[in-house]
């Protein structure tokens, strides 16, 4: 319905390349970014569209460390804040076409 002064505002959103009807999982987005090059949280928070790191990314990436999907760039310092991810080969084969590979 316009306005007062017969304008009416339309808000028009684009997908992001990548991002089609089938909604990826949160998991595999964050596996996609590091499929590029090893990344710190606030790093893959950005590359995820947030503008800060949330509980949701911290729970995945704890859950992705455990299933062995991603390790640590410094293992002998997990809590440094240089700390970085990257893929291990589990993580590698699960990004591949066809892998059915749990996440769980």
């Amino acid at each position: 319905m316009p306005g007062a002064y017969g304008f009416q505002t339309i808000i028009r959103r684009t997908l992001a390349p990548g991002q089609g009807a089938q909604p990826e999982s949160l998991e595999m987005r964050v596996l996609w970014l590091l499929a590029v090059a090893p990344r710190s949280k606030a790093e893959l928070s950005r590359g995820l569209g947030q503008k800060e790191i949330s509980g949701q990314l911290n729970k995945i990436v704890r859950q992705l460390l455990t299933n062995l999907m991603i390790e640590y760039t410094i293992p002998e310092k997990p809590g440094s804040r240089y700390q970085k991810y990257r893929l291990t080969e589990k993580g590698r084969a699960a990004l591949e076409p066809g892998s059915g590979e749990d996440m769980q």
